[in-house]
């Protein structure tokens, strides 16, 4: 199992009935550590956060995901910067 830093992303169009203000998206966004084997499978982990955390029935759309791995000097230096 590996370390993956995932970013989750969704958007939703503003549906009041203010003119201007109601057609405004709201972007949100979450971030999360995962374990997997491989990058696909953190990707996959994430997109069904995504639409977990942000469901299309309640008017979100766009989702996207970001994976990056997490390796061990990176942790190092953040266990080092809360020392400090």
């Amino acid at each position: 199992m590996k370390l993956f830093a995932v970013s989750i992303q969704a958007k939703r169009v503003g549906t009041g009935s203010i003119p201007l203000i109601s057609k405004a998206a709201t972007v949100s966004h979450v971030c999360a550590a995962v374990t997997a084997d491989s990058e696909a499978e953190a990707r996959g982990m994430a997109l069904q956060a995504a639409e977990k955390e942000f469901p299309r029935a309640d008017g979100w759309l766009d989702h996207s995901v970001s994976v990056m791995g997490v390796f061990a000097n990176m942790i190092v230096a953040a266990a080092r910067a809360i020392e400090e």
